[in-house]
């Protein structure tokens, strides 16, 4: 997809339009930890080699072999295995999930993005800017941008004139709606 891009815009003479934004899912903290599970493994396999060559002292490992030498089939140990399993499966889906979306795109042949924190925002200051909005607070999905507003007045009129303020700065911003709730202060 990208060399398509790049050589569209070879072609045309224009800036090929940037990727979309996205922020690395949950497999990173999973990564993150089966790294430090691997590092803890490194460390006491060269333990044991350095107690088996230089220092004095007694291994580990094969205390712990001992230990789990002669573990027959249980309920405990189908237990165990169903769980290892389960976190096995856990991480591959982790894996394979896509990649978290946190930006919207704005309608820019250049492939301009707009986090979604800051589509609340704007949003928020254009209602605060109304009259009679007493507090604003936003919400932004995918697709919808929800303000909720605290008034004193009438809200209908209130609500229409929030509306008319966040939409306009709303609109390079593609595929996306405006929706105004209002409650009472």
């Amino acid at each position: 997809m990208t060399d398509l891009r790049n050589e569209q815009a070879r072609e045309t003479g224009a800036m090929a339009p940037a990727g979309e934004p996205s922020r690395a899912g949950l497999v990173v903290v999973v990564a993150a930890v089966l790294a430090l599970g691997l590092v803890a493994l490194g460390v006491v396999l060269v333990r044991e080699v350095l107690v088996m060559r230089v220092l004095d002292g007694s291994p580990w490992i094969p205390g712990l072999l001992s230990a789990v030498d002669g573990i027959e089939p249980s309920i405990g140990s189908s237990v165990v295995g169903g769980l290892a399993v389960a976190l096995g499966l856990w991480l591959a889906v982790l894996a394979l999930r896509p990649r978290v979306r946190r930006s919207l795109r704005v309608g820019s042949p250049t492939g301009v993005w707009i986090g979604r924190s800051d589509v609340a925002k704007l949003a928020t200051r254009a209602a605060l800017d109304v009259d009679g909005v007493m507090a604003a607070r936003t919400r932004v999905s995918q697709r919808t941008v929800t303000v909720t507003i605290r008034t004193l007045g009438a809200s209908e009129d209130i609500v229409a004139a929030v509306k008319a303020s966040v939409e306009p700065l709303l609109l390079p911003v593609v595929g996306i709606g405006v929706r105004v709730v209002s409650r009472r202060a």
